[in-house]
């Protein structure tokens, strides 16, 4: 497998990797979860004495260090879900120097989406690309955004208008939601460098990324009061998706609380449910 090229993209990675794990290992405390590992790795390695406080590497990895192998190779083989996130090709398009303009065109012109390229542009190919805000689908994105050919220029300028609430909303779900922060500091520092070219609304500094946020969970608490959905989860951030993408529906929706009609409506409900369909079955692949 290629390491990035970037201490700081690996370090990234190995937080969300983390956060991933510690998912999996389904607790709150990361007292708990690094015993969790510990146990997995006794049952990989019976002869491993018991301690009695758990491994520090676990809360390390959760700072970012990610383990040496074996520990890291046996990971990647136990749970499929790591592995692919290993794998995703952020860490790659996060790790390139900020003027690489090349790699960025290189790697667009290899995207795939249900086997068609990303030319030319239309709604509906960028839409298929983002179908609710995925963090495994960032790489694509802000490989977008970096490039400077004129061809992508349509590309650029859909994804100026709506990469703040996309990054955004994929801060509030599961892995990014526990390490909101340090995707924020790589991505800003590529946006301060100019790599990114114009992006609306973008947050400039921390604190207002954290006060964006929680304009979108204000937004989301005021929906799920009217029992439009009940978790963070997949189908509530495509909802809000939805009204960051379409204005009209934002307006239709006004003018429904206006007369006290405060239920989700039905053929959204099925919209959604469909974009979420077809979003998980879409196959994105980069061509050689």
């Amino acid at each position: 497998m290629r390491k990035p090229c970037s201490p700081v993209t690996d370090s990234l990675r190995a937080i969300v990797l983390g956060y991933i794990l510690f998912f999996i290992a389904g607790y709150e405390s990361t007292t708990e979860f690094a015993r969790w590992c510990d146990r997995w790795w006794r049952s990989r390695h019976p002869f491993t004495p018991e301690q009695s406080k758990p491994n520090s590497k676990w809360f390390d990895l959760l700072r970012g260090a990610w383990p040496r192998k074996p520990c890291s190779r046996e990971l990647l083989d136990d749970f499929p879900t790591l592995a692919r996130a290993y794998e995703n090709p952020l860490w790659t398009v996060l790790s390139w120097p900020s003027r690489s303009v090349d790699l960025a065109e290189l790697f667009v012109r290899r995207v795939r989406v249900n086997g068609e390229c990303l030319l030319p542009f239309t709604c509906k190919g960028m839409e298929s690309l983002c179908g609710y805000p995925d963090w495994t689908r960032l790489a694509y994105l802000v490989a977008l955004l970096r490039t400077r050919a004129p061809e992508y220029a349509l590309h650029r300028l859909w994804l100026s208008k709506h990469f703040s609430s996309y990054v955004l909303l994929v801060c509030l779900v599961k892995p990014c939601c526990a390490c909101s922060s340090h995707l924020y500091r790589h991505l800003h520092t590529l946006y301060l460098l100019g790599a990114l070219g114009a992006v609306d609304y973008w947050p400039g500094h921390l604190q207002s990324f954290h006060e964006a946020l929680e304009e979108r969970e204000l937004l989301w608490e005021a929906l799920a009061e009217n029992n439009w959905f009940s978790t963070w989860d997949v189908q509530s951030v495509t909802m809000l998706w939805r009204l960051q993408l379409e204005p009209q529906l934002r307006a239709l929706l006004k003018a429904r609380f206006a007369k006290g009609q405060s239920d989700c409506p039905r053929g959204l409900q099925r919209r959604v449910q469909t974009i979420i369909n077809q979003h998980q079955k879409a196959v994105i692949e980069l061509v050689t």
